[in-house]
């Protein structure tokens, strides 16, 4: 591919840059040092690495993280922001109280939405009582409709992300070791994509009634979800089928579509923990060759070099975690995990107000003369908060860290943020790679053909999802009216 030499010096002189090989006794005169890396070429495949492609599993994923903001806004303008007040009132009865706090805040909210959007004057004080009431349940509702417009957007998007991501996977597994590393590498971005948006919709976590993400409230409030568990429990109690047994043991109580949505998620990560983890050990400990076609290519992201079983640890978790939820029983237990680990939360911040109050008490109010002993007592109060605090915030951190690295249900609007910058780190990878491997790659990898214009032809399906989710909300409003009137 380059021009060589066996004389060092000649190489030294009038290379302005060279590489020599461990396998090869040849100076190569390289344009970059870059290829030092990989100095084969290898042949393109449009369907995997081309424009089309990029930009369908890119733009999809990004438009579902997007859309996750809306829920995300709503938990923390209204479930956060009640949690952290709670939290600020640990001498109250605990259910009580937060139950008071979430209300209180979800009233605060749609004033505030009413009072945006305006008041009109009328006639009389006790009409418009009356049509600030009504103004501010219609605001409400209002606000409840985009956050399904926005539930069923990210439904839509991530059953679709699903679909595309699994045929991806199930190309990768289909080309066996023929595909090179280079295609290998776009795969497992692409799935990073789709994993990303999952986890950013908390699609996954539906089944969890300690999940505040929108999707969860809607089906657990929606009366037709209801009338179907119902439904499903005196269907239960009245046969003895072997099927429906069959299907209570691993569904339960839950909806076919969220059930049938996590089993396919639990196969798409189980296939690619596998695809990943036989890429890292190859590409890092057994197959890389700089002089064999397939075997390298040009990257800059130097961060994966040391961090990919961290990720593939993580995935594997979630894959594991999702396989037992796929069983009622187990489903459960995991219910119960994820409200422990937010129950010892709460407690560890309510122990460190409680502390905070009583080293303000006695520091304000001794009982006894202010001598050695009472700082003695007042010193270690406080050095006990402190210890109580960093105990807080490390639990706190570590089920934070759990949530985003794997699975849990931490503070939502964080999660989405994280879940957007590692968007935007596989798309610098896509890109990176793209571009550092331009010159390696022998074929033409922009002919359009049918990969290409199916995965673009997709993205427009999310029109159509917006059209639909706004037609019905549109409905929905103006039967509001009709009724009101």
């Amino acid at each position: 591919m380059w021009e060589s030499t066996t004389n060092f010096t000649f190489a030294n002189t009038e290379y302005d840059w060279w590489c020599r090989f461990n396998t090869t006794r040849l100076y190569y005169n390289v344009t970059d040092l870059d290829y030092c890396r990989c100095n084969v070429t290898f042949s393109a495949d449009p369907d995997i690495s081309g424009i089309g492609v990029m930009t369908s599993f890119a733009g999809m994923s990004l438009c579902t993280i997007i859309v996750a903001l809306l829920p995300a806004w709503h938990d923390t303008s209204v479930r956060q922001k009640a949690r952290f007040k709670w939290l600020l009132r640990p001498n109250e009865d605990e259910s009580q109280s937060f139950e008071m706090a979430l209300e209180n805040s979800s009233a605060r909210l749609s004033e505030h939405i009413a009072d945006r959007d305006g008041e009109e004057a009328e006639e009389n004080d006790e009409e418009t009582t009356t049509l600030g009431s009504q103004e501010q349940n219609d605001s409400k509702e209002k606000h409840h409709r985009w956050l399904s417009l926005a539930e069923k957007l990210l439904g839509n998007l991530c059953d679709l992300q699903l679909l595309t991501g699994a045929a991806i996977i199930t190309a990768a597994f289909a080309q066996g070791d023929g595909l090179s590393f280079y295609h290998q590498c776009f795969v497992i971005n692409y799935w990073w994509f789709a994993l990303n948006s999952f986890w950013a919709a908390r699609l996954d976590e539906a089944w969890n009634d300690s999940n505040p993400s929108a999707s969860a409230t809607a089906e657990k409030s929606d009366p037709s979800n209801q009338a179907s568990i119902t439904a499903s429990n005196e269907t239960a109690v009245g046969t003895s089928s072997i099927i429906q047994r069959i299907d209570a043991f691993f569904r339960g109580t839950e909806r076919f579509r969220s059930y049938l949505r996590r089993f396919l998620v639990f196969i798409c990560a189980a296939s690619f923990s596998v695809l990943y983890g036989r890429s890292i050990w190859a590409q890092n400990y057994k197959d890389w060759n700089t002089l064999v076609s397939g075997r390298c290519y040009l990257f800059h992201d130097k961060s994966a070099w040391n961090s990919d079983w961290f990720w593939l640890a993580g995935v594997s978790l979630y894959a594991l975690v999702l396989m037992l939820s796929l069983v009622n029983r187990t489903k459960e237990m995991l219910v119960v995990y994820s409200e422990g680990l937010h129950s010892g939360e709460e407690r560890l911040f309510r122990d460190c107000v409680v502390r905070w109050r009583e080293a303000q008490i006695l520091s304000r109010n001794p009982k006894g003369p202010r001598n050695w002993r009472w700082r003695a007592r007042l010193t270690g109060n406080f050095f006990v908060y402190l210890g109580a605090v960093v105990l807080a915030l490390i639990y706190s951190a570590c089920a934070q860290f759990l949530a985003i690295w794997s699975f849990g249900d931490g503070f939502y609007a964080l999660e989405v943020c994280f879940y957007l910058g590692m968007w935007a780190w596989s798309f610098y990878d896509i890109v990176d790679l793209k571009i550092s491997n331009s010159r390696l790659v022998v074929g033409n990898e922009t002919a359009w053909g049918f990969g290409q214009v199916l995965a673009v032809v997709l993205m427009g399906a999310f029109v159509f999802y917006v059209v639909d989710g706004l037609g019905e909300e549109k409905g929905k409003d103006m039967n509001l009216k009709s009724i009101s009137v």
